[in-house]
């Protein structure tokens, strides 16, 4: 575990954003990506949130809306 601006970060919860520019982008998180677990339903094992990057100002903010495509 490690601390991050006076929060607790867990391990997997931090994000290495080096070489993406400023802008928006769509951060896709899944679930169990190596199907070790088993499930009655797979569908629901990813996310994609929309999300505006500055890395200048070390800031990521969750945008409305759907990633496209």
């Amino acid at each position: 575990m490690q601390h991050s601006g006076g929060k607790l970060l867990l391990p997997g919860q931090d994000l290495n954003v080096t070489g993406l520019g400023r802008g928006r982008h769509c951060l896709v998180s899944s679930a169990d990506p190596d199907n070790l677990l088993r499930e009655s339903n797979n569908s629901n094992n990813a996310r994609k949130t929309r999300i505006a990057l500055h890395p200048a100002k070390r800031s990521v903010k969750r945008l409305s809306g759907h990633c496209g495509r």
